[in-house]
């Protein structure tokens, strides 16, 4: 996925508890926010996380395990040409409060409106 075509944010505030949650938060996102749960993708099955103490990734977006004060959570940041985390147009060194990647991965393609039309219909 490409930064110049396409930008995505997506914040999860709570883990969800469940592998099952995490992916239906995953499709709902992906689907659009649409509704919790609705959207349908195939995300390839379980998401292949990399710890960035063993590589990075190549500049672009990229779904993110961050530890925070809060506890981890995921976002979707951009890893800069410099090899810097993005978050809120600002390196995630620079933040003020604890903030730190610890793993990423690819973000899976949004589902295509017809998908979803098609479960809505059903």
């Amino acid at each position: 996925m490409s930064t110049e075509n396409n930008c995505m944010g997506i914040v999860a505030v709570k883990l969800p508890e469940t592998i099952d949650q995490f992916q239906l938060a995953l499709e709902a996102a992906f689907s659009g926010g649409v509704a919790f749960g609705k959207g349908s993708r195939d995300t390839g099955g379980e998401i292949e996380w990399v710890s960035v103490e063993e590589r990075l990734p190549d500049p672009d977006l990229w779904l993110v395990t961050v530890d925070t004060d809060s506890g981890p959570m995921v976002y979707v940041l951009e890893l800069n040409d410099r090899g810097q985390w993005i978050h809120e147009g600002e390196p995630t060194f620079a933040h003020g409060y604890y903030f730190r990647p610890t793993h990423w991965a690819r973000i899976p393609e949004p589902a295509s409106t017809s998908e979803i039309s098609d479960q809505e219909a059903a």
